[in-house]
């Protein structure tokens, strides 16, 4: 074993030393290798692109959530105070002192805050955690998982959420608390109406019907009320829109990686014994049969090294489509074309210099990157078989064949000879990528699913308000004949236009999220791109309108218990 030559050297630096400093020296003692850092190892970057992807969606899910849970606190505590006016005129009358009353109602903040911040808090470290990994371990083995303890900016949260409980609570009860106490006993009297801005059109407001202009006032009356519900429609359609192009993106886009860029029906893998192509298309029964050469590169930009592939390919061929929209790409014949996205990562420009380390050889090579290539899944260096020989690294040995056209004879074939190692489908490639991907959306999924939950309760919050504080007006309806369906038509209507204002403005910021979510997921190999389909907006936009409709026709069932004496009866 000691006579085998070493063709690498695994380095660990002691604690405190210097790594740049290290990597000049190994340069300059070895100038023919590529020193490669832990973080641009394929297996490294793997793992760093998980971590990334989900301290990136730790950012955006809890923040939209948080904005959520903040609508619910204001929506349900001052639904809270609003009913507890009776009694907080009541203990007034009594002589409870004003502090007194004020803590009694910030303890209905304080505590269920404390409680739930902490339990959520809590069991957030045993619930989502365990769910993502196990999901991530479906495609990835990793040798334990290691729970985090639960950090700061956690702990801030949980603070966070308990101090804005308690001052929202404390504005509503202050604003009640400035009343009298004959005030508080009676009840609260409705806002009191005033010209909207749709009345100015003369034409359009005539045309309305009498339930029409009642709806269209009530909704600006009780503007705070109409933009909570509008806000929670708006978060749950913005969501599924966003969920459902996701899971049309990332399948879309890989089929057209399966389907497009590479136009073969089977990949042969060679190994080093593998003939010359020409005599594979004699042996071959098959419409086509091309080669290509890869080999291991390490290439090096402006920001840095990164391990890849290089692909060699002959004149002629038309397997791979690395042009725009899926196109055939003519390699140059001298020069190198990079992947865009690697581009990107190095640095580099058309026209720039690529520094490529070939295996063994003392000296790097330097090339002129001279086109960019298109592709979204696995990211490298092409050349044309002249511009690599033009290298003298050696002549064109296939190391994979791409053949289209086949039938049973041609996968006998193959399997038949000794050279070939292994044969790939991309339609399994494509299922095999797909599985991988698919516990990224799922995760959206789940995450898009619990703040569908809270977009549920806030909708119900302002559903219970409106009708509370509408109880006097739809007894007021029953006593001037008007019939529960038409009171329940009435309730619907309002909620109908909310819906569907909230919805048509909720697409496009969906659509921008989806872009957002998938620009923060991209691996260093990958390239998302978005695809939305008009059907599945159209289903995005169905269910919020009808999750919003079950929401108020729950409510308007409440119609039929309204208690005429105690919702007309008065003071006086």
């Amino acid at each position: 074993m000691t006579s085998l030559p070493v063709n690498e050297l695994l380095i660990t630096l002691e604690d405190g030393a210097n790594q740049a400093d290290v990597k000049a020296a190994l340069t300059d003692l070895l100038p023919g290798a590529a020193v490669i850092e832990v973080n641009t190892n394929s297996g490294t970057a793997t793992a760093h692109n998980f971590v990334r992807m989900f301290k990136s969606m730790s950012y955006l899910f809890p923040v939209l959530s948080y904005a959520v849970a903040i609508m619910i606190v204001v929506s349900t505590l001052t639904r809270m105070v609003e009913n507890q006016r009776i009694q907080m005129g009541t203990l007034k009358a009594l002589g409870f002192p004003a502090k007194t009353i004020r803590n009694h109602y910030l303890a209905y903040a304080l505590v269920p805050s404390m409680v739930g911040s902490v339990a959520g808090l809590i069991a957030a470290q045993f619930t989502l955690p365990d769910a993502i990994w196990a999901m991530l371990m479906h495609n990835s083995r990793m040798p334990w998982m290691l729970r985090a303890p639960i950090s700061p900016v956690s702990w801030v949260a949980c603070a966070a959420t308990v101090v804005l409980s308690v001052l929202v609570c404390w504005i509503v009860y202050r604003k009640a608390a400035r009343e009298t106490t004959a005030e508080l006993l009676r009840p609260k009297p409705p806002k009191s109406g005033s010209r909207i801005l749709l009345e100015r059109w003369k034409g359009l407001w005539q045309r309305l019907s009498f339930n029409g202009k009642m709806v269209i006032r009530n909704i600006f009356r009780n503007k705070g009320r109409s933009f909570l519900s509008l806000v929670g429609v708006f978060f749950c359609n913005m969501l599924i829109v966003c969920s459902f192009s996701l899971q049309d993106s990332i399948p879309q886009m890989i089929a057209d990686h399966y389907t497009k860029t590479l136009v073969y029906d089977v990949r042969a893998e060679l190994d080093t014994t593998a003939d010359t192509l020409h005599s594979y298309r004699v042996r071959i029964p098959a419409a086509a049969v091309e080669g290509i050469m890869e080999k291991g590169v390490s290439a090096m930009g402006k920001s840095g090294i990164r391990s890849c592939t290089l692909t060699v390919v002959p004149a002629g061929q038309t397997s791979l489509h690395l042009g725009e929209n899926q196109s055939v790409l003519q390699l140059p014949e001298s020069g190198a074309c990079i992947s865009r996205k690697l581009g990107k990562l190095l640095d580099i420009g058309l026209g720039d210099t690529l520094t490529v380390y070939f295996t063994g050889d003392d000296e790097p090579v330097r090339l002129p990157v001279v086109c960019f290539a298109e592709t979204n899944i696995g990211q490298g260096i092409y050349m044309s078989e002249t511009a690599y020989k033009a290298l003298r690294k050696g002549g064109f040995a296939p190391t994979a064949l791409l053949i289209s056209g086949i039938d049973e004879n041609t996968v006998h074939v193959l399997e038949e000879m000794d050279e070939v190692t292994d044969l790939k489908y991309p339609e399994n490639q494509r299922r095999q990528t797909a599985g991988i991907m698919d516990s990224t959306t799922l995760i959206f999924s789940i995450l898009s699913g619990v703040a569908l939950l809270l977009a549920f309760i806030i909708c119900y919050n302002m559903g219970l308000m409106n009708f509370t504080e509408r109880t006097r007006d739809y007894a007021t309806l029953k006593v001037l004949g008007y019939h529960q369906k038409e009171i329940r038509r009435l309730m619907m209507r309002e909620q109908e236009i909310i819906s569907l204002i909230a919805t048509a403005l909720s697409v496009y910021p969906g659509m921008l999220l989806t872009s957002i979510i998938l620009k923060l997921c991209e691996m260093e190999n990958m390239v998302f791109t978005t695809c939305f389909k008009p059907l599945s907006i159209i289903k995005a936009c169905v269910i919020s309108i009808v999750f919003a409709w079950a929401i108020e026709w729950l409510l308007t069932r409440k119609v039929k218990k309204i208690d005429m004496v105690e919702a007309l009866k008065s003071v006086e």
